[in-house]
């Protein structure tokens, strides 16, 4: 995977740095260059979304290979969620997420970057696998010494005999098989979470919408 993601990221970086200096060219030769806005952004998005797998790879190789370096630090919900949305703005439909976090959940222990990670992913799961007027569910709640933070959705929901092969690397369940990604998603979210003390559940039914919880110490 390392080889595989060192390999994407190469031409990945010279079609973006190629596209920008179009676009330049273009500029400076007086040319209206709306007309390929629409063109130019299809391959914005594209790249992002190889961006992210690439990134995907190099993470399970650090995970697997332990030697990922994380750093536990008190991490606030009330303050650090509403920050990671304001991040993911160009990602996440933000608009119809909500944040559920009452004022007595204390701080947990966990990497900043590695909670957005676990976050990010779990976001855009319930993002694409729900319909794009229905909410969508941050909640934080104490949990016998611990915290646990879930990602809600009404969306599609996952059958039960899937549930268990969720969390598995490369994993797609059967309702899948047109949603771009790499499978790794999730295996990620467990491995980050289990990294930082915590464990991570899921509870769905077809129809009814999906709950991704995770726990994390706190601090």
């Amino acid at each position: 995977m390392s080889t595989l993601a060192h390999n994407l990221r190469a031409p990945a970086t010279l079609i973006r740095g190629n596209v920008e200096l179009l676009l330049e060219a273009l500029r400076e030769r007086g040319q209206d260059t709306a007309d390929l806005r629409p063109t130019v952004d299809a391959l914005q998005r594209a790249l992002q979304r190889m961006s992210v797998m690439v990134d995907d790879f190099y993470l399970v190789t650090r995970l697997e290979a332990g030697t990922l370096a994380l750093t536990p630090a008190p991490v606030v919900l009330q303050t650090a969620l509403p920050a990671l949305l304001a991040r993911a703005a160009p990602t996440l439909e933000t608009a119809r997420i909500t944040l559920d976090v009452p004022a007595d959940v204390p701080p947990v222990r966990a990497d900043p970057n590695a909670l957005d990670t676990i976050l990010q992913h779990l976001l855009e799961n319930a993002q694409k696998f729900s319909d794009s007027q229905t909410p969508i569910r941050i909640t934080a709640r104490r949990a016998d010494g611990r915290v646990e933070i879930a990602v809600i959705d009404v969306g599609i929901g996952i059958a039960p005999e899937e549930q268990v092969e969720l969390f598995t690397r490369f994993y797609r369940a059967g309702h899948t098989h047109r949603a771009e990604g790499t499978g790794l998603g999730l295996y990620i979210v467990k491995c980050l979470a289990e990294a930082q003390g915590g464990q991570v559940r899921v509870v769905s039914a077809p129809g009814t919408g999906s709950t991704f919880a995770f726990t994390l110490p706190a601090a």
